[in-house]
């Protein structure tokens, strides 16, 4: 191996090789045959001493080119080498294609984030609403009681000014939170009947509320909180309008399925008419306070009456309305009934199948029911292996 070296003429303003053309090509490689072995260029300068121009960027790629391919017709086993500017490009590549998918692993991972801070949002203001209605419901049926003026340190609960003793100011009781107030605070309240005394005792009577508990009774009067059946179930029997209005909500739930499985415009126009109280046939024993005080003054009723009288009316003139109509299994007459006719007919509570009421007292069995119950029977000891009951013939 031999080893040329050339030397350029040193200039006062040039400390390293290749400040021309010409230089930088001569001092990065020679043009001689014995400067090669086996086909590869021998360098006599680092890369690093060959500067900056295109010529000695140029002589840098071959020059790594070369030593490239050097390396891959001397070693087979070590596998194709790929030069630098490919190389680079498929690091690029591979760095975009890992990229894409962690942006798209993100991306699935940050929506899914998203979904469960929405579902979990979703669920606490849920909760929250149903603890609010809880409180408003526990305060619309439950009678409170006074725990005296140390509890709110002696001071009004609205404007916190000091009140009771003979030389602080006077105060009152607010009949809805039974707490103390002083008589300003007490003034502007008016009187009102207190729903948990109507609902608990069907008491009217008004009495002195505070302007926060004004407020709040306004505020609170239409909201539909107050279950009679599990607050009160008596009231039923002690107030014969309730009774009433009970029946007729009955009867308005009954008559809904048909309106309901008829055409669509006759549902909508159903729910128009019923809006915004869909309550009052869903749920017949849901009231609100108002619901009571027009329960008191009749008017819940009228309407009932109403939206009773047209319901009814569109099924007996309905083609697919009259058709869903029943037959009394329990005698021979030939009679359709429905169920919306409750003082005439019996609903089994079991398959709702319908009676008339005279039937059902006689027999006091659903004959639906016993072919039912018959089926299920026989069914099981067909189904038992160790029943020797049952042959089968070949």
């Amino acid at each position: 191996m031999h080893f040329y070296s050339y030397r350029a003429p040193l200039r006062t303003t040039d400390s390293i090789l290749g400040t021309s053309l010409r230089d930088e090509l001569m001092g990065a490689m020679s043009t001689d045959t014995d400067t090669f072995e086996n086909g590869v260029p021998i360098y006599v300068q680092s890369p690093g001493l060959m500067g900056n121009s295109l010529a000695a960027i140029g002589a840098r790629h071959q020059m790594w080119e070369s030593r490239s391919d050097h390396l891959s017709s001397s070693s087979e086993s070590e596998g194709p080498v790929v030069s630098f500017g490919q190389a680079l490009r498929s690091a690029m590549e591979t760095r975009k294609e890992n990229g894409n998918q962690m942006t798209e692993s993100l991306g699935a991972s940050s929506q899914e984030l998203n979904e469960d801070v929405v579902e979990e949002s979703d669920s606490t203001n849920d909760s929250r609403k149903s603890s609010i209605s809880a409180d408003i419901a526990d305060k619309l049926c439950r009678i409170s009681r006074e725990k005296g003026l140390d509890k709110q340190d002696f001071r009004c609960a609205m404007c916190r000014k000091t009140i009771g003793g003979s030389t602080f100011s006077k105060f009152e009781t607010c009949a809805i939170d039974s707490k103390y107030y002083c008589t300003e605070c007490m003034k502007a309240g008016g009187k009102v009947s207190i729903p948990a005394r109507v609902v608990m005792d069907w008491d009217w009577k008004e009495r002195a509320v505070s302007d926060r508990g004004r407020s709040w009774y306004e505020a609170n009067q239409e909201k539909a909180l107050i279950n009679i059946k599990t607050t009160n179930p008596r009231l039923y029997t002690h107030v014969p309008a309730l009774e009433e209005t009970r029946k007729l909500r009955e009867k308005l739930h009954l008559v809904s399925m048909y309106l309901f499985t008829c055409r669509e415009s006759v549902a909508d126009d159903f729910r128009r008419r019923l809006w915004p109280k869909e309550y009052l046939r869903s749920d017949i024993d849901l009231y609100s306070f108002a619901d009571l005080m027009d329960v008191k003054s009749g008017s819940l009723q009228r309407r009932l009456n109403h939206l009773l009288k047209h319901s009814i009316n569109h099924v007996m003139s309905c083609t697919l309305c009259k058709q869903k109509g029943f037959c009394c299994e329990l005698c021979t007459v030939n009679e359709v009934i429905y169920p919306f006719n409750t003082e005439n007919t019996h609903r089994c509570q079991v398959c709702f199948s319908v009676f008339h009421v005279e039937c059902w007292r006689t027999s006091g069995e659903c004959p639906k029911c016993i072919r039912r119950q018959n089926f299920e029977t026989r069914r099981a000891q067909a189904d038992d292996p160790n029943n020797t009951l049952l042959v089968l013939q070949p």
